[in-house]
Formats: C-alpha cells, structure tokens, sequence
C-alpha cells in the first residue's frame, strides 16, 4: 500500500497521528505504519497500566528493542517485524539444543540473541527471587513519573534506559 491507513485506525485523530508519524521520517510508509500502531495498541497502553499498578505494587518495565530479532508474529508483507508484540519470547524459551520452532521451522537465535536471552532470564529469575529484576537501580529503575524502563537492545549486557511514554508519543 501506498500510504498507512492512518484514517480508518485513527478516525478524528488521523491528522494529529500523521503529524507525530509523517511517512517521510520513515524508510517506508510500513514502518510509520508499524510505529503508530505499536504506540496505539501496545506501548501507550502498557504506561497507563503500569501508572495503574503503581498504586498498590512496586512495578518495573522494560522494552524489547532487538531489531534484529527473527519474525514470530505474522505481518502483511513489507511491514517490519523487528522487535514487535512478543518477538522476545523465543528469546526467553530457546534452547541451543531444540530451536523453538514457528509453523513447524526452526527459529535459530544467533549467539548473540542467545546472550541477550539470557539476560532476560537473569532478570526474570533475579524478579522472581527479590522482587527486583536487578540489583542496578541506574540500569533498570522502578516505574514511577519518569516512566524510565530498561531496553533490552541487541547487546547483550545492556544498561541502556528510555522515557516509555516520551519514546512513544504517549501524550
């Protein structure tokens, strides 16, 4: 398709969505189509909930940023997969000895994804444990105001932090 369809997923908002995603800010009008629809339905949501829940329990978030993570999720053809809804899953549950498999193929991790994998397991194991997914406060803070999470990028080992609702043109 030419352009997104910013019209029929927005309504009233369209033009305002358009401004905060113009297609010429984008390598193609699929990823500012992808961009307007992960806030809408996912991260935007994801900060309202988490403001929700820090009236009765510490809460932490984090977002999956890994480009380079395999497709899991089925997309119209020319959207970009990257780190979308769930992509981090097969991170968290692969095995180097059994690929987890998506429509009956395997779906490899590099040796890289598999670091970043473990990291999150770390994380969820530590959380599980001690209520904290990590003892590095500066690396993966509490939700609070600021709305700070901890990135999981590419790299593993990371300690890369970012502004959820500000990254996400929450407003």
């Amino acid at each position: 398709f030419r352009s997104p369809p910013f019209d029929q997923a927005f309504g009233a908002d369209a033009a305002a969505v358009r401004v905060k995603y113009p297609v010429s800010a984008y390598p193609t009008p699929s990823h500012a189509w992808a961009a307007a629809y992960t806030d809408a339905m996912f991260a935007c949501p994801q900060a309202t909930a988490n403001d929700a829940l820090t009236r009765r329990t510490a809460v932490y978030g984090y977002e999956f940023a890994d480009q380079t993570a395999p497709p899991w999720i089925p997309a119209p053809p020319g959207t970009p997969t990257g780190a979308s809804h769930a992509a981090e899953l097969p991170y968290l549950f692969e095995n180097k000895d059994k690929p987890i498999t998506l429509d009956g193929q395997p779906l490899p991790l590099t040796t890289k994804q598999l670091a970043v994998g473990a990291d999150m397991v770390r994380a969820w194991g530590t959380f599980a444990h001690t209520g904290k997914p990590s003892p590095d406060a500066a690396s993966w803070p509490r939700w609070s105001t600021s709305s700070t999470v901890h990135v999981f990028t590419e790299q593993a080992g990371s300690h890369d932090t970012v502004n959820l609702v500000a990254s996400h043109h929450c407003p």
